[in-house]
């Protein structure tokens, strides 16, 4: 363990250099089987790249699959995700907590809420629901174990009429598309993109665009809103001028049924993923889309094309036969994928990715002010057997960074054995008097 001296020099190192952590994070839907899964592809200033792929737990069972969204708060750390139900007629929608840079355990933040997207907005969590009122305001509030949720307010409005199947927010401003009339079975579509001021909790109907309005993404100053219709017909990207209002409506000539991203940066381009399994490039200046793949590519194997993040250099593609998933990830345009840059799981279907910078000083110095647990393990890197100290120990429990249960001790005040585990980071998580306390332990 380093010194809090070599701590402090690393981190002093680091701002002066302003070196940043680059991260993409993943929701795999899953199945019923497998329950859902969780990706992670983490680039440290050195270049160095870590990727985990595998299924995601609660309370030691598998996280209800068909969750939809996840989003990122960089004031607490937290990653914030939606769990989906045990089938995909019931939908819960609950909220799960990540403390995503030191482990895949969740915490369960809300009940069976209808959530189904989320984004933050400084310490503001911002939920669309399937069911009435369809959007609803969280404080994010820090505790001393991680964080919670309070409810704050649902605007009221008839407007709010529909679901919302995606937001983004621009200054005080949320801006939602409503998609499904009443429910997700229904033939009818909406054709509404609502604004609503997070200051004055105020609802305005924006725009009116192309019906069934169900992604949006931001270039500059305007809005492109992705419009499917009854998808028998070319998807149409409405561009909205945000201050002006001024609604422009192209009708691309090609079909899509979902798929809809454009480069973190800003760049003049939108990729969607067409009818045919190919990835498009529809240009935001010209409003054409060009006539061969992006890139040339496409779906492989006969996989469909899923799951799309765009930023920078990195352009992650997820494919799914709806019984595994195939990433791949092209970190040049223009360059073949490598082996590396491959992944496959057994858990299907990468739908939803966020892109996530932090500084990297900023990371030491929150993982180097941890308040010191209760409980301390030792030694630790360790090799095959650990001691605790500290308060009294009811129970024991190791599980691997997607929180899978590995062994359970009950409280004893012997030496613990180490199961026979690979080399790498595992986490210990300690029941005492106080509560549930969670040390990460390295196996050597």
């Amino acid at each position: 363990m380093r010194s809090l001296h070599a701590l402090l020099l690393g981190s002093l190192l680091l701002a002066q250099t302003g070196q940043r952590v680059k991260a993409a994070f993943g929701l795999i839907e899953g199945n019923r089987a497998l329950g859902g899964g969780f990706y992670s592809l983490i680039q440290e200033p050195s270049g160095a790249q870590t990727t985990m792929l595998g299924p995601l737990y609660y309370n030691g069972r598998p996280l209800e699959p068909f969750g939809n969204d996840l989003t990122y708060d960089p004031r607490t750390k937290y990653l914030f995700l939606i769990g989906g139900s045990p089938d995909v007629m019931t939908y819960n929608g609950v909220i799960y907590g990540m403390d995503v840079w030191r482990s895949r355990l969740l915490d369960s933040l809300t009940g069976p809420i209808g959530a189904r997207r989320l984004a933050v907005k400084d310490t503001l969590l911002l939920v669309t629901r399937i069911r009435p009122p369809f959007f609803t305001v969280y404080r994010i509030r820090p505790t001393a174990t991680g964080v919670a949720l309070d409810s704050l307010w649902s605007p009221s409005s008839p407007y709010l009429r529909s679901i919302p199947e995606a937001i983004i927010v621009v200054g005080d401003t949320a801006f939602i598309p409503l998609t499904y009339i009443s429910n997700f079975n229904t033939i009818a579509r909406d054709s509404l993109i609502l604004s609503i001021n997070l200051r004055t909790q105020q609802v305005d109907s924006f725009a009116k665009v192309y019906p069934n309005p169900a992604e949006l993404v931001r270039i500059g100053g305007k809005l492109h809103v992705a419009c499917y219709g009854d998808f028998m017909v070319p998807l149409h990207i409405a561009e909205i001028d945000i201050a002006s209002r001024t609604v422009t409506i192209t009708n691309t000539g090609v079909n899509s049924y979902g798929g809809f991203v454009t480069d973190t940066g800003g760049r003049d381009t939108i990729l969607f993923v067409d009818a045919a399994n190919a990835l498009r490039a529809y240009s935001t200046t010209t409003r054409q889309v060009a006539p061969d793949p992006y890139q040339g590519i496409q779906g492989i194997g006969g996989l469909t094309l899923y799951g799309l993040l765009w930023a920078g250099d990195w352009l992650i593609t997820a494919h799914t036969n709806y019984t595994d998933t195939l990433i791949v990830t092209f970190n040049e345009r223009g360059r073949a994928a490598i082996p590396p840059d491959t992944l496959r799981t057994g858990i299907p279907s990468l739908r939803r990715l966020i892109y996530v910078e932090e500084d990297a000083t900023v990371l030491e110095l929150a993982r180097a002010n941890q308040i010191p647990a209760p409980v301390q393990v030792y030694p630790n890197p360790v090799s095959d057997r650990f001691w605790l100290s500290g308060e009294a120990v009811q129970q024991v429990t190791l599980r691997d960074l997607y929180g899978r249960v590995l062994y359970t001790w009950e409280a004893h005040t012997a030496e613990y054995a180490l199961p026979n585990l690979p080399q790498g980071l595992y986490l210990l998580q300690v029941q005492t008097r106080r509560g549930l306390h969670t040390l990460r332990l390295q196996k050597l």
